[in-house]
């Protein structure tokens, strides 16, 4: 991420394997950038921020572009089953 002029974590996982970022249409007022895993819902990615669960999403749908790159030291992806340590919020993933 430090390589490239991304502006959200939402661009910077644009690049990432096994990650579907897509523009959502809300309501004819604009778009939120979303994220699937392996194919999964949107609403069963888990997204956390230091630990924390990040709430805030609009019909199950978080809008990536809402959190910039500056001052992020690592995004982890976990895929697979070891994503099930995190409920089943997180059968998608957790990022």
């Amino acid at each position: 991420m430090r390589e490239e002029p991304y502006l959200h974590i939402g661009e910077a996982l644009e690049d990432a394997t096994g990650l579907y970022v897509q523009d959502d249409p809300i309501g004819g007022t604009g778009y939120l950038k979303t994220l699937s895993i392996q194919g999964m819902d949107k609403r069963r990615v888990l997204v956390l921020v230091n630990g924390n669960p990040v709430f805030g999403s609009y019909a199950g749908r978080m809008n990536l572009a809402n959190f910039g790159v500056g001052g992020v030291e690592r995004v982890e992806v976990v895929k697979g089953p070891s994503s099930s340590l995190y409920g089943s919020g997180a059968i998608g993933g957790k990022d």
